[in-house]
């Protein structure tokens, strides 16, 4: 996921739109799908070895207007997302803004352009930019994803800036919009941890465990809050669980 030159791979899908990868090592990766004639999508999942992993669905938005042979310069989106790739945010800045001045509704070039600015540190640009795609897509229920994805982003800002409540606020939002990202639940559930409100971090451990059964580090801090509320028996039954998953760890021992 941090480098791509060690830990990128690509595959293609079916006539009907199914892919599979097999071989990719546990942890959080970035999943990119991209067709010509189309925005790019992407979403971050957690990935389990001797896991069944669950289904990563990516709709891509067709890009408006014109034929496919006619594509508004789709070489300035393929310039883009290479620099963008390559950590190079500022220069992939301007090739993102050369395309909306061709097409301004691009909302997947919106969201890309913010992704850079918070990429590279300017969290306040990133905030606006965020804001902008909420405010073009929230009203439609088909970019509900697109929607949640931008206000978890607002959400790991304000998180970055040490503004815990508006971190909060932007997390519980995002889920809102898309309750099966398992990453935005354990974040929430982090936070209010961190804040020693237990009862509410049990239910979004719990919300990330329904929905990816195979992650390890949810049934970890799960236990950990059960202990936190003398509810041992619970305690047990997560750590458990965790053990199933990850029996060899570092932690593992602790538990």
């Amino acid at each position: 996921f941090e480098r791509r030159d060690s830990g990128y791979f690509e595959t293609t899908t079916d006539k009907k739109g199914r892919w599979t990868y097999n071989g990719l090592a546990t942890g959080i990766w970035r999943i990119t799908a991209s067709a010509k004639g189309y925005f790019s999508s992407w979403r971050e999942c957690s990935v389990f070895q001797l896991q069944q992993n669950k289904i990563v669905p990516l709709q891509l938005e067709k890009i408006p207007g014109l034929p496919a042979e006619n594509l508004p310069e789709p070489a300035l989106l393929d310039k883009a997302n290479d620099l963008f790739y390559l950590k190079n945010y500022d220069q992939a800045i301007l090739y993102y803004q050369a395309y909306l001045i061709k097409d301004p509704e691009a909302v997947m070039v919106m969201l890309s352009i913010a992704d850079c600015y918070q990429e590279k540190g300017d969290l306040e640009k990133a905030i606006e930019q965020f804001q902008k795609v909420v405010d073009k897509t929230s009203k439609d229920p088909l970019d509900r994803v697109i929607t949640a994805r931008a206000l978890a982003r607002i959400g790991e800002c304000h998180y970055k800036k040490g503004d815990l409540d508006r971190a909060q606020e932007f997390f519980r939002r995002s889920l809102e919009y898309d309750p099966d990202d398992e990453l935005i639940a354990y974040n929430l559930a982090e936070i209010f941890f961190s804040r020693q409100k237990t009862d509410e971090a049990i239910h979004f451990y719990s919300q990330a465990i329904r929905v990816a059964p195979s992650w390890s580090d949810p049934y970890y801090k799960l236990g950990y809050g059960y202990l936190n509320k003398a509810d041992y028996e619970k305690a047990q039954e997560a750590f458990k669980k965790f053990l199933k998953l990850e029996p060899d760890s570092t932690r593992a021992a602790k538990v």
